[in-house]
């Protein structure tokens, strides 16, 4: 019987030179991933210094003194006032009305204040036409409404469900908190 040759410790087959030439490639893309990481990083950075620069005396002037800055012409003083009077209004008691106004067949879908001027425009969908109608109806019952015309209607569909869709133009004034 002739003796077998068993070599447990069995020399590695050489490396190909393909398997080094896609280990070059793979450490060249990482150091292109790592450059354009840390080029990123530092043009955030920078960003953030400049956004907090710049934040930085708004945060001041809101956190006290107001600086007193005389208006340039009778334009922008009206223009001024306008813009105090739309900002002083009771809006969070107005939403909230017409909020509660909306029974559970009507949907408001847009509000357009744009202030004491104008009138306010809603958009709101509902089911059938007498419930629109209703809608207006509780609007005009409001303290805080002091008209409320239905201004257009259509009927559409939405999700395959027919609905009507309605704007109500809205003048408000009356009782002021």
């Amino acid at each position: 019987m002739k003796p077998l040759l068993i070599d447990f410790a069995r020399a590695r087959p050489s490396t190909s030179p393909w398997g080094w030439l896609v280990l070059a490639l793979g450490a060249v893309g990482l150091a292109l991933a790592m450059g354009d990481y840390l080029g990123a990083q530092a043009q955030w950075q920078q960003a953030r210094e400049a956004h907090e620069r710049l934040a930085a005396p708004a945060g001041a002037a809101s956190t006290g003194a107001r600086a007193s800055v005389a208006p340039s012409s009778p334009e922008v003083s009206r223009a001024a006032a306008r813009a105090r009077l739309a900002l002083d209004q009771p809006w969070g008691r107005l939403l909230a009305e017409l909020e509660s106004r909306a029974e559970s067949p009507v949907a408001l879908l847009t509000v357009e204040a744009p202030g004491r001027a104008a009138p306010m425009r809603l958009i709101a969908e509902a089911r059938e036409m007498n419930h629109a109608v209703a809608y207006v109806e509780s609007l005009r019952g409001s303290p805080l409404v002091s008209t409320a015309t239905l201004a257009s209607h259509e009927r559409r569909e939405a999700d395959g469900v027919p609905v009507v869709r309605f704007t109500v133009e809205i003048v408000w004034g009356g009782a002021r908190p």
